[in-house]
């Protein structure tokens, strides 16, 4: 299963949009003075503060901001009742990832599947998203990410609709980091966090020297977090033997591209 992300860009009034059909996702950021385009490669301007949370809009929202809380696709709440795991994908952190899991209703099913894996795969670089950080000075560390993908789950400070308090680990088992990424792993941090479980694979460098996940050692990394499950009868040389799994993500933060493969596994990107 993959739930796609949204196409991110700046918009006026110190707010970070990105449309989708019918509504604006908003990241409200703490002191931007103007609209500028987002920049995806590694010359790219941080932002003058962090981002603070992402909410969706529309005309039909109430309240100064009309923020709304509307349901994912029916379809996605089956598909987490039924996955054998949940993979969070590579992406932009808040103009990819959360607007997909501040949806009502995402963050109460995946933390009801305490029964199963939930991997986070931690980018091999920064991006204009994640070079400033709320909570100290500098990028954003793997707990501030972790964090951040739980303040969504758990829709924090949402003015429409219900929040939640699960911790981080009702969300993320293991984090999946990149061998030599530029984000740094703090295991203490992640350990008061709940996340003990740090899984390194090895990496590749592109074209302009950002750090990439080996495509072939991450799927034989996921193939072995389900294997230790049972969900697959055995992993050999990277080609699970039974049945097999797949990643998918986009292009951006020099991530991999897709490597097909048919499983259970619902991927959140």
């Amino acid at each position: 299963m993959w739930v796609h992300g949204f196409s991110p860009s700046i918009g006026p009034d110190s707010i970070c949009w990105c449309r989708s059909p019918l509504l604006v996702t908003f990241a409200t950021c703490a002191a931007e003075t103007g609209p500028s385009a987002v920049d995806k490669s590694d010359q790219y301007q941080s932002l003058s503060s962090p981002i603070r949370r992402v909410f969706y809009l529309s005309r039909e929202g109430t309240g100064q901001e009309h923020e709304v809380s509307p349901p994912p696709n029916p379809h996605v709440l089956l598909d987490i009742q039924r996955a054998d795991a949940v993979v969070y994908g590579m992406g932009s952190l808040f103009t990819s990832i959360c607007p997909t899991l501040i949806l009502d209703g995402v963050g109460e099913a995946i933390a009801v599947r305490s029964d199963i894996p939930k991997l986070l795969l931690l980018n091999g670089s920064h991006d204009r998203e994640t070079a400033t950080c709320g909570c100290h000075d500098g990028p954003m560390h793997a707990s501030d990410v972790v964090q951040a993908i739980t303040d969504a789950l758990n829709r924090r400070n949402c003015r429409q609709g219900t929040s939640l308090k699960h911790p981080p680990s009702a969300y993320v088992t293991t984090l999946v980091v990149p061998y030599d990424g530029a984000i740094e792993v703090d295991e203490a941090a992640l350990e008061l966090l709940g996340v003990s479980q740090v899984v390194e694979v090895a990496s590749v460098a592109d074209a302009d020297g950002r750090v990439l996940f080996d495509a072939e050692e991450l799927v034989q990394t996921i193939g072995h977090a389900l294997y230790g499950t049972g969900l697959l009868p055995c992993v050999v040389n990277g080609i699970s033997h039974g049945n097999s799994i797949g990643v998918s993500n986009g292009s951006s933060n020099g991530n991999n591209g897709s490597i097909g493969g048919s499983s259970n596994a619902i991927n959140i990107s």
